[in-house]
């Protein structure tokens, strides 16, 4: 009678113990359901979120705009503007084209190329003007004439970029490239014109500026 007793108490120990494993397990399984169904957990009132591969950074700034006065390199291209005949005498053709490049780098540079300490320096110009073509050397304020860069080779010849809001008095407007040779046209005549300007900042860098304009009337020569 004894060893019955013993052996019932055993299962029902057994059993009580196995009652206890299967309601913890399915606790588990419950809390487990439970946080996939209502979101992340919650850790002092804030909601804990993975941020692997989410909510990407801004991107940079972009780089601050290039200084021609400093670093002219890249900024050069072809003048787009209006060309027409200024002067048409027997010994002088003068052609003047107004605009400036799709950036406005002339005009950006019009002071610090023409002060009394450049930063630019318009270093050669070339150009050909109904014919007559021309090199020069470096390009400089010429006496008495503020706003101006003017290079002459040996025959006369000029080529000049002239800045209207450093003039005396000042007048707003795009820079001017003047073209000059010596010889008239016949009243009428086709003009066509083309120039080269090289500019070069204190780092070395260059930049050329091209210009040409074709098929203006010459006036009356006078």
């Amino acid at each position: 009678m004894k060893s019955s007793a013993k052996s019932t108490f055993l299962l029902t120990a057994l059993l009580a113990a196995a009652s206890l494993v299967v309601a913890l397990g399915l606790g588990a399984c419950s809390r487990s359901a439970t946080d996939s169904l209502t979101g992340p957990a919650k850790s002092g009132g804030a909601v804990a979120f993975d941020h692997g591969g989410l909510g990407n950074p801004p991107p940079p700034a972009p780089p601050p705009a290039a200084n021609p006065c400093t670093a002219i390199g890249g900024l050069g291209g072809a003048v787009v503007g209006t060309g027409a005949v200024a002067q048409n005498r027997l010994t002088r053709l003068r052609v003047e084209v107004t605009g400036d490049v799709a950036a406005g780098t002339l005009n950006k540079i019009a002071t610090c190329s023409t002060s009394a300490a450049p930063t630019v320096s318009f270093i050669s110009g070339t150009a050909s003007l109904n014919g007559t073509s021309f090199a020069v050397g470096a390009l400089t304020v010429p006496p008495g004439e503020a706003g101006a860069l003017l290079a002459t080779d040996a025959a006369g010849n000029t080529l000049e970029i002239i800045f209207p809001g450093l003039a005396v008095p000042a007048v707003p407007g795009p820079p001017i490239i003047r073209v000059q040779t010596t010889r008239g046209v016949a009243t009428g005549s086709s003009v066509s014109v083309r120039a080269s300007l090289v500019a070069r900042t204190a780092n070395g860098q260059t930049a050329t500026f091209t210009v040409s304009a074709s098929n203006l009337v010459a006036p009356a020569l006078r």
